[in-house]
C-alpha cells in the first residue's frame, strides 16, 4: 500500500522508531514515483509548524525539490508561506517491513498504557501470547491479562499455538502521549524476527505505529 510514513526518533541511529503512516486518501493529492527515505530535524519544523497552526494555517503541501531539499507550502484563510527545509540522508529503509496481520492481540489504551508504565525502565519487554492469555514480561517481573476477563481480544491463534517476541515502549513518555489519543492498540509480530509491531489506529486511513529498526540487536 502507497502510504507516507513520518517517522521520529532521538536521531537515526536510534532504538526505536516511532511514526504516523498517513494513506492516499488521507491527502487532497498525493503523487509519488518511487520511495523516498530521508530525516528532517523537527527541532527546525515544528515550532513553525506550530506558530502557523495559531495562525490559522490550516494545510500544507510537502514535496522534493532537490535530492536533499523538502518544499512545504503552508495555507492560510487568504494568503500562503513558504519554507524549504535540508534533509539528511539516511541509510536504507527505517519503514516497518512486513508483519502478520492475521494474529493479534488488542487492548483499550487505557489498559494498556496502566501495563506498560510497570515496565519504564526496561529497554524491551517480552510478550507472550496464547489464544486465552497475553503476558508481557521482563525477566522475573510480569503482567498477565486473560481473555475471559475481557480486558483484551485475542485473535488468529491456535488453542495449542504460543508466539513470542519483543517491543520497545521508549521514550515511555512520547508513547503513552501518543496511544492516549486513540481508542485501541493493536500487537502484531513482524514476519522476519521476533520483533513486535504496536499500532493505534486514527481513523480508517492513519495509524501511529512503533517498531525496532532492522539493524537492531539486544
Amino acid at each position: 500500500m502507497e502510504k507516507m510514513s513520518i517517522m521520529g526518533s532521538a536521531s537515526p541511529e536510534t532504538d526505536c522508531i516511532i511514526a504516523i503512516q498517513l494513506c492516499p486518501p488521507y491527502f487532497q493529492n498525493y503523487t509519488c514515483n518511487h520511495l523516498h527515505y530521508s530525516w528532517i530535524n523537527i527541532h527546525k519544523i515544528f515550532p513553525l509548524m506550530s506558530d502557523l497552526n495559531r495562525a490559522g494555517f490550516s494545510s500544507l503541501s510537502f514535496s522534493f525539490t532537490a535530492p536533499n531539499l523538502a518544499n512545504l507550502v503552508f495555507e492560510g484563510p487568504s494568503r500562503l508561506r513558504e519554507a524549504d527545509f535540508e534533509l539528511n540522508p539516511t541509510n536504507g529503509s527505517r519503514d516497518i517491513g512486513p508483519y502478520d496481520y492475521s494474529t493479534f492481540v488488542t487492548l483499550e489504551s487505557k489498559e494498556f498504557i496502566n501495563i506498560i508504565t510497570d515496565f519504564e525502565f526496561y529497554r524491551y519487554v517480552l510478550v507472550t501470547l496464547t489464544s486465552s492469555q497475553v503476558k508481557f514480561s521482563y525477566t522475573r517481573f510480569q503482567t498477565i491479562i486473560t481473555r475471559e476477563s475481557g480486558r483484551c481480544v485475542i485473535g488468529g491463534i491456535e488453542e495449542s499455538g504460543l508466539i513470542k517476541y519483543i517491543i520497545t515502549l521508549h521514550p515511555m513518555h512520547t508513547f503513552c502521549n501518543l496511544v492516549r489519543q486513540t481508542e485501541r492498540v493493536w500487537l502484531f509480530k513482524s514476519d522476519e524476527a521476533a520483533k513486535g509491531v504496536i499500532a493505534a489506529p486514527l481513523g480508517l486511513h492513519a495509524r501511529f505505529v512503533t517498531y525496532f529498526p532492522d539493524d537492531w540487536k539486544e
